[in-house]
């Protein structure tokens, strides 16, 4: 006599295991973007996504690189309110002791790197996102004022 019981558990695994995914995890996203300042594409920095708003994920973040970032879905955002932090330092084009040596008369000099990204942007960031589940874009047109 034919048992169903092994076609039926066969079956059920198959369904399970088609609607669990590849290793991702659903609480997170990807995202991809842009950054301006000023309306030309920041040329290099970093953004970082922050969880707010009772959103417990953790902080994740990407490269600037010619105005476009990327976050993979495994490292990406949890899905929720996150603070947005933009940064970007340039040369200033003066030259200051290397803070990796101690002090004394023959510290090297090295090049002075200063953010040029307002701060509102960065360590008093106003920029919020509400991440959504899948594959998300925001772009970010910032203003040097």
């Amino acid at each position: 006599m034919f048992d169903p019981w092994p076609m039926r558990v066969a079956a059920l695994l198959l369904i399970v295991v088609s609607t669990c995914g590849c290793g991702g995890d659903a609480r997170r996203a990807s995202i991809v973007g842009t950054v301006t300042l000023d309306g030309e594409p920041l040329p290099e920095g970093a953004i970082a996504f922050i969880p707010t708003a009772g959103n417990k994920g953790p902080s994740t973040g990407a490269v600037v690189s010619d105005g476009r970032f990327e976050v993979p879905q495994q490292r990406g955002p949890f899905v929720g309110q996150n603070r947005v932090e933009i940064r970007a330092s340039r040369e200033t084009g003066r030259m200051i002791p290397d803070p990796r040596h101690p002090s004394g008369p023959n510290v090297p000099l090295v090049p002075e790197f200063a953010e040029y990204v307002p701060e509102h942007y960065n360590d008093a960031s106003t920029l919020v996102r509400e991440v959504k589940q899948g594959r998300n874009t925001l772009d970010f047109d910032l203003k040097a004022e």
